[in-house]
C-alpha cells in the first residue's frame, strides 16, 4: 500500500512539473507573441530584431498563436529579412502544414518566390491562398502582382470588380495595386476606366495620401507629378533665399504640372503677396475656392487684401466678415471700405 501511494505521489508530482513546465513555456510564448504581433501589425522591419530574440521563438510549442497563425511562419520572416532564404522557406513550408486553412504561410511563400523571380512557384502559392480566402486584402494584392507579371490586365479588372465592394473599404492597397498595375500604359486609362476607379478610391479613402498620389498619377501622369514635386522644392529654396520672383515663376509651372495640391497654391499666393502682384492672387480665387474645402485664415486674408487692391470690395468684405466671425484679428483701418 505504501509503495502504491509513493508511486501515485510521484506521478502527481511528475504531472505537476510537466504542467508547470508547459505553463511556463506558454507564458513565455505569449510574451514573445506580443512582440511578433506588434512587428507584423506595425510593419516593423524584421531585421531590426536581434538574433537572440529570433532564436528564443520556440519552433514546436505552442504551434499556433492566438490568431491561429503558425508561429514558425512568423519566425520565418525574421530569417528572410536576413537573407536566410532557404531556412525561411523551410519554416514557411512547415507552417503551411501546421495550419493549412488561413493560408498565411502560402501567401508569404508566394511573395518570397515572386521576389526570387520564380513566377511559376509564386503563382501556385498565391492562387492557392486567394482561392481559399479571396476576401483577404493581402491575398488579393499578391494575386494582382502575379497577374501583372503575367500581363493579364483583363483578369486584374475582372477580379477587382468581384471583390472591390468587400475589400475596397478595408484596405487602400486594393485600389492602389490595381491602379499601379495598369496606369503606366496610357491606353489602359480609358480602356479600363481608371479615372473612375481613382475617383472611387479617393472617395473611399479620403485621408490616405498614397491613394491621392496614385489618383493624381492617373489624371496628370507620374512624370508630371514627380517633376512638380522636384520643381516645388527648387522654388521653396529660392524663396527662402529671398528670390521671390523666380520662386513664384517656378510655382506657376508647378501648378500647371500638378494643379490640385493646396500647398503649391498657398506658397504661390504668399510669394505673389510679397511681390505685391495682387492680380495674380485674385486670378487664383475661383480655382482655389472651388477646389479646396479648407482654407487657412492667412490665405483668406491675402485674398481679401488683393481684392481690396483691385477695388473689388464686395468679395474683399465678404471674406473679411467670415474671418472676423472666426476670431481672426484684422486691422480694420486697412479696409475702410468694409468697416466705415
Amino acid at each position: 500500500m505504501k509503495i502504491k501511494n509513493i508511486v501515485i505521489s510521484i506521478l502527481i508530482l511528475s504531472t505537476s512539473f510537466v504542467v508547470l513546465y508547459f505553463n511556463h513555456v506558454r507564458y513565455k510564448s505569449f510574451e514573445i507573441q506580443k512582440i511578433l504581433n506588434a512587428d507584423i501589425t506595425n510593419r516593423i522591419q524584421f531585421i531590426d530584431r536581434d538574433i537572440e530574440f529570433v532564436n528564443s521563438i520556440n519552433d514546436y510549442y505552442p504551434s499556433l498563436n492566438v490568431f491561429a497563425m503558425p508561429i514558425i511562419s512568423m519566425k520565418a520572416q525574421y530569417f528572410l529579412s536576413r537573407d536566410s532564404i532557404d531556412r525561411g522557406i523551410k519554416y514557411l513550408e512547415e507552417g503551411a502544414k501546421r495550419n493549412p486553412y488561413i493560408k498565411f504561410s502560402e501567401s508569404v511563400l508566394g511573395e518570397v518566390y515572386l521576389q526570387l523571380g520564380d513566377v511559376q512557384t509564386s503563382d501556385k502559392y498565391i492562387r492557392e491562398a486567394f482561392k481559399k480566402i479571396p476576401n483577404n486584402p493581402v491575398h488579393f494584392v499578391m494575386f494582382i502582382k502575379i497577374l501583372k507579371r503575367q500581363n493579364k490586365n483583363d483578369s486584374i479588372i475582372y477580379h477587382f470588380n468581384k471583390v472591390k465592394n468587400v475589400l475596397g473599404p478595408k484596405d487602400f492597397q486594393v485600389y492602389n495595386i490595381v491602379l499601379a498595375s495598369l496606369y503606366q500604359n496610357p491606353e489602359n486609362i480609358e480602356k479600363y476606366n481608371l479615372k473612375d476607379i481613382a475617383d472611387e478610391a479617393v472617395e473611399v479613402h479620403k485621408n490616405d495620401m498614397s491613394v491621392k498620389k496614385m489618383s493624381d498619377y492617373i489624371y496628370y501622369t507620374q512624370e508630371n507629378v514627380d517633376l512638380a514635386a522636384e520643381k516645388y522644392s527648387d522654388a521653396i529654396n529660392l524663396i527662402k533665399e529671398g528670390n521671390f520672383d523666380q520662386g513664384a515663376d517656378i510655382l506657376t509651372e508647378v501648378i500647371g504640372l500638378h494643379p490640385n495640391i493646396k500647398v503649391y497654391y498657398d506658397n504661390l499666393i504668399i510669394a505673389s503677396f510679397y511681390l505685391q502682384e495682387f492680380d495674380k492672387i485674385t486670378e487664383l480665387y475661383d480655382t482655389y475656392y472651388n477646389q479646396f474645402e479648407s482654407i487657412d485664415q492667412d490665405i483668406q486674408y491675402y485674398f481679401a487684401y488683393s481684392f481690396k487692391e483691385a477695388n473689388n470690395f464686395n468679395i474683399a468684405c465678404e471674406i473679411l466678415t467670415g474671418l472676423l466671425n472666426s476670431g481672426y484679428v484684422i486691422d480694420q483701418s486697412v479696409f475702410k471700405e468694409c468697416f466705415d
